[in-house]
């Protein structure tokens, strides 16, 4: 237990050290395409018996209003969630309206109970104790996702399983 509340508070930490110094966007941007894939071919090898994919309909060279590490931080999070608790695929969807940029992760794993759905994100809170975890990675997301004025939503996927969505308006700064 004490182990895991001093990783509880190094996380929280670094986030504070984070949020000091470096702000939403810090001037930078990043390139949603290059960064899903470099993170799709890690998840790939960590989680080898499953399959990953990415649907998108950007332009190679699109560059995103959002700090390089902070997008790291919500794709990595949603797919290693999504890897763990899938059963053989996991989706990521990167899409880019007028209005907003949308992150999409799915998997077929067995889902939230629709009562649970709204407990989710909850800093610290994990609904099953037995995969390993901190009940971190959510509420990490939520904090990023809600500093850019973004929000977070979970709902059934199509089949069984969860699906995650991040929507970032795309006039919280402008995209070079």
């Amino acid at each position: 237990m004490t182990a895991r509340l001093n990783d509880i508070d190094k996380q929280l930490e670094a986030e504070m050290r984070r949020s000091r110094f470096a702000g939403p966007q810090v001037g930078k941007s990043a390139y949603p395409l290059k960064q899903a894939r470099d993170l799709l071919w890690m998840l790939g090898r960590l989680y080898p018996e499953k399959s990953f994919e990415l649907s998108s309909s950007l332009p190679e060279d699109a560059r995103w209003p959002i700090e390089e590490h902070d997008l790291n931080e919500i794709m990595g999070n949603l797919l290693d969630n999504a890897g763990k608790w899938s059963e053989r695929c996991v989706e990521l969807s990167l899409v880019q309206h007028s209005g907003n940029l949308q992150i999409g992760v799915s998997d077929d794993g067995p889902g939230v109970i629709e009562t649970e759905i709204g407990k989710l994100g909850q800093r610290g809170l994990r609904l099953d104790e037995q995969t390993p975890g901190h009940g971190l990675g959510l509420a990490i997301v939520r904090e990023i996702v809600e500093r850019y004025g973004g929000s977070l939503h979970f709902s059934r996927a199509k089949e069984h399983g969860l699906c995650v969505t991040v929507d970032v308006p795309r006039a919280s700064s402008t995209i070079s």
